[in-house]
């Protein structure tokens, strides 16, 4: 599951509390157990440059793959993928779905064991259980619960995973797999009074189904230049924010003006330091636009009417000369301002993203960078 806020802790926590006083009485097999001891040889624990989630391995078209969520891999390559047993399984031939967070990797050997994809129609209420890393621990856990909604490509349910069981199965009570655990949402609503009382109102955790799903096979080099793109968007519009919006960057020798280092900020970039280095030239023209508001305020303290006719001669000259400055100096941070979203888009438009996944997120930033610099619908 993609990171979540320290504030959902008491709501996990409250999940948790439910799932342990179940009422199972001591020397029982609690159902999610039953389903574990069928699960476990097919559960796996993923580890990566970047941290750790969770896969499993499911049959498909005859044939054994490791499955995952696309956000585990994107934190590194290769990864490391052991079963239970310890025993480390050796990935080969990578497939992005095409439309959805999800990532496979073929496995050697038809005999090993695997889950199957589930062939049944889910219900809501229907029981279910996951099974995966949760927190990044290194040990597998149950998490219980029940399907609260039906999708044609997710399913939500009300199973409490948190971050670390990104990947892992979602398992009916046959031992299929409903969906693979993916993400949580609790989004800020303006008109949130709607959703009040609601369990809307709550944390939501959905899984991505795995039938209809298109696969599209690609390298690791196409999949690392893709990914890192990705990131480094990601990257530039966080720090764009940041210039444009707050005092992050904020020149502390000129209260008006702005700073963002090319060099000690390139480093954050995976393969596009250009994306940089348009900040950079950006935060250059601000600091020059800031000083025309310190000659408006320097004319404004000018109280009173000159004395003689020269004096206002000089100072009308003295005024409209300034006034050229700033307004040469705001044209061209206008211009830099709206190179914020011109730069990168030729980029984001012109780049084969080989999936929908990749390219739907890209457009997403894409459209983050023409809300954030004002920019028109057709430009």
């Amino acid at each position: 599951m993609k990171p979540h806020r320290d504030a959902w802790g008491a709501i996990v926590l409250a999940g948790v509390a439910t799932i342990i006083s179940s009422g199972i009485a001591s020397g029982e097999t609690s159902p999610s157990g039953a389903l574990f001891a069928r699960a476990r040889t097919a559960l796996v624990i993923i580890s990566t440059a970047g941290g750790s989630g969770s896969g499993c391995i499911v049959s498909m078209g005859g044939k054994r793959y490791l499955v995952t969520n696309e956000h585990v891999t994107r934190s590194g390559l290769p990864l490391t993928a052991k079963l239970l047993n310890g025993a480390q399984l050796v990935c080969t031939n990578m497939a992005v779905a095409n439309d959805r967070d999800l990532v496979r990797f073929e496995l050697a050997g038809e005999s090993m064991p695997a889950l199957a994809v589930s062939s049944e129609e889910s219900s809501i209420g229907d029981a279910v259980a996951v099974f995966g890393n949760s927190d990044g621990g290194g040990v597998v856990t149950s998490i219980a619960g029940k399907v609260l909604g039906v999708g044609p490509e997710r399913i939500e349910v009300d199973a409490p995973f948190v971050s670390g069981n990104s990947g892992s199965p979602i398992i009916d009570t046959n031992g299929a797999v409903l969906g693979i655990a993916t993400y949580v949402t609790r989004s800020p609503d303006p008109n949130g009074w709607v959703k009040e009382g609601t369990r809307f109102a709550q944390v939501r955790r959905f899984g991505l189904r795995l039938r209809d799903v298109k696969w599209v096979p690609m390298t690791q080099s196409e999949y690392q230049a893709r990914v890192e793109a990705l990131q480094d968007l990601e990257t530039y519009c966080n720090d764009a924010y940041a210039l444009l919006y707050t005092d992050k960057y904020a020149d502390p020798q000129n209260r008006l003006g702005h700073r963002y280092d090319f060099d000690e900020n390139k480093r954050k970039y995976r393969r596009n330091t250009g994306l940089c280095r348009v900040l950079a030239d950006v935060a250059s023209q601000y600091a020059g636009f800031a000083s025309r508001e310190v000659e408006a305020a320097y004319y404004a303290r000018m109280n009173g009417t000159p004395a003689t006719p020269q004096q206002r001669r000089e100072l009308e000259s003295a005024r409209y000369i300034a006034g050229s400055a700033a307004k040469d100096r705001f044209d061209q941070f206008k211009q830099a301002f709206a190179q914020i979203y011109q730069k990168p888009a030729p980029m984001i438009l012109k780049t084969d993203w080989i999936t929908q996944h990749f390219k739907t997120e890209a457009m997403f930033w894409n459209g983050v960078l023409k809300g954030m610099t004002h920019q028109k619908e057709n430009n």
